[in-house]
Order: structure tokens, then sequence, then C-alpha cells
């Protein structure tokens, strides 16, 4: 099959892809959902170079670049970042001038300097932009395909986390069945938890948080 067969046939409808997906596991073969930006812009989700530049701009002014490049220092020496900081640096005047994004290769790294000490402080924050979202088309194959595919837990929990942008009766409809699939879920229960705080239950989400907390420590 020539090139342009392969590019033409490339668009597929939700049903095929569902049935394709059914139709593999039934051979135990495994797959991966990776939500681009595509999938995030359109449910109104910063995408991951908007949030680069948000968070050079916040380190910018808070602490300043100067103290940031004290801590990058040290943690690039203890081997925790991949990229020394002058270079991020010099592509975020770059970026600040041209006004382009920086490049993906940052990301991590800035999401690390961004949130030291408390990286946990980047989840929430991450939760918090995205509270008001509601999940776009591009989350509907995963959400339909594990429908006919019930025996896992872990896309039932991704289907919690998407729908918490949107639906929470949904969201907490979907944590509780990856916590019935398995039991000792830690992650789904630390989500869920979060998704019963939401909604004012706080004595619930206590109790997810105490039983994830138990399976850590254990």
């Amino acid at each position: 099959m020539g090139t342009q067969s392969i590019d033409k046939y490339r668009t597929i409808s939700t049903n095929q892809l569902v049935r394709a997906i059914v139709e593999a596991k039934s051979s135990s073969e495994r797959f991966c959902f990776i939500f681009g930006s595509g999938a995030s812009a359109s449910s109104n989700i910063p995408t991951g170079g908007e949030l680069e530049r948000r968070w050079m701009a916040e380190m910018e002014e808070n602490p300043g670049l100067g103290e940031i490049r004290a801590v990058a220092e040290g943690l690039r020496e203890e081997g925790h970042l991949e990229y020394d900081f002058k270079e991020i640096e010099e592509a975020w005047q770059n970026a600040k001038a041209s006004g382009d994004f920086l490049s993906s290769k940052y990301y991590f790294d800035i999401y690390k300097l961004r949130f030291f000490p408390n990286h946990r402080n980047g989840y929430h924050y991450l939760e918090r932009i995205m509270a008001n979202a509601k999940p776009s088309f591009g989350y509907h194959p995963l959400e339909k395909a594990i429908a006919l595919i019930p025996e896992s837990p872990n896309p039932y929990k991704h289907c919690g986390v998407a729908w918490k942008k949107g639906d929470m009766e949904k969201a907490l409809a979907y944590l509780t069945k990856a916590i019935k699939l398995d039991p000792e879920y830690e992650e789904a229960y630390r989500e869920r938890a979060d998704a019963f705080r939401r909604i004012g239950e706080e004595i619930k989400a206590a109790a997810d948080d105490k039983a994830a907390d138990d399976m850590s420590a254990g």
C-alpha cells in the first residue's frame, strides 16, 4: 500500500476505533491512550506550551530567576533536572521576544522548578485549572471502549479523572468502579477523595484518603 493510501485511511470513526481495540484486547494486546494538546485545548485546558510560559512568568515574578537559578543548580547536580537552567532561561528570553512557546523538552524541568520543594502543589495546581473544563470528544473513544472492556480498573480511573472536569457524579461512578475492580488501587482512592471533597463530602473524602495512606504505608 502506497503512502497516499495509508494517509487516506488514517482517519477512522469512533466505532471503528473501539471495535479494533476490543478485538485486539481479546488477543491480550495492551494499549496506551495519549491525549495531546488537541483534546486539552478543545476542553479549555492549557497546553503544555502555555503552562511553560505561565510558570516561567510566575517564577520570574516571584521569587525571581536569580533564586530559581540557584535552586536549579542544586537540583541538576543531584540529577533531578535534565537541562542546564541557563539554557532554559535563554530559551525563555527568546520566547518572550518572539511570542513563541518554549520547547516541550523543558516542560518537566520547568514543572520541577516551579513547584519546588513540594511537587504535590503542582498536582493541585493542575487540578484547579482543569476544574471548570469539560471533556471534549477526544475522551469519547476511551469512555466507549471501557464499556466493552470491563475487567481492567485503569481505564475507569482515567475516565473518572477526566470527568472531574465536567461531571462529578459521573467521575465518582467511574472511580468507584475502578476501586470495585481493584480494592487496592491507591491512586483511585486518592482521586475519589478529591472528587468527594469538591462536592463537600469531607467525611467520605477523609475515609478515602485514609485508605490510600494505609496502602502507601503498608
